[in-house]
């Protein structure tokens, strides 16, 4: 067994169109050796709802959230060779999607959820968020946090913040539009918005 620490920045919207959607970063245990931090943008450069599969370093990430972590879990890893080959499988997938298709996309938590998943790490025992080949199944960071928080293996070393409501965690799930800001749905919304505000001028 290896210990990992589960790092967790949940979604967060300071203004209706200041929004970070979270993320999720998988490291060992008392080091900066990063497993899994997948963004689909090279470090410093703009969010972006697809692109390339780009893993972070440590401090590249921490730099990129500009935040502290909402959520910080430890947990031992039951097989350790089937979590880094199914991690080294995400990292070496090509694309990045905010809704990604197994098995040629991926992100942050469907990564990391996957890895952890493929390791017998018990945290999701109906297999709710099990996604099959050639399937769109969305998880969230707030999701993962929610898993490993319900989870008798896992130890939350450090909280800084609540979860979202378990009602608006699953909206967002369930129409993954709504939860990532450069979606058409928000675009529409700000048009909508700005019209609105200009009404009353």
């Amino acid at each position: 067994m290896s210990d990992i620490d589960v790092v967790i920045w949940g979604y967060r919207a300071d203004a209706p169109f200041s929004v970070s959607v979270g993320h999720v970063m998988i490291t060992y245990t008392g080091t900066h050796d990063v497993v899994l931090s997948q963004f689909p943008h090279r470090p410093g450069t703009p969010r972006v709802a697809r692109g390339p599969n780009i893993c972070f370093t440590y401090a590249q990430t921490i730099a990129e959230e500009a935040r502290p972590a909402s959520a910080i879990y430890r947990l031992k890893v039951p097989n350790l060779a089937d979590f880094e080959q199914t991690a080294q499988g995400h990292r070496s997938r090509l694309v990045w999607d905010w809704d990604p298709m197994q098995p040629q996309e991926t992100h942050c938590a469907r990564s990391s959820y996957d890895s952890l998943k493929a390791a017998a790490f018990d945290f999701d025992p109906l297999n709710q968020y099990v996604a099959i080949s050639g399937q769109r199944k969305q998880i969230i960071p707030n999701t993962l946090w929610v898993l490993l928080d319900r989870s008798t293996n896992a130890t939350c070393m450090e909280q800084t913040e609540g979860n979202l409501p378990e009602s608006e965690r699953l909206a967002f799930e369930a129409d993954v539009s709504r939860y990532v800001p450069f979606s058409d749905w928000h675009s529409m919304e700000y048009r909508r918005r700005i019209e609105s505000t200009e009404g009353w001028r």
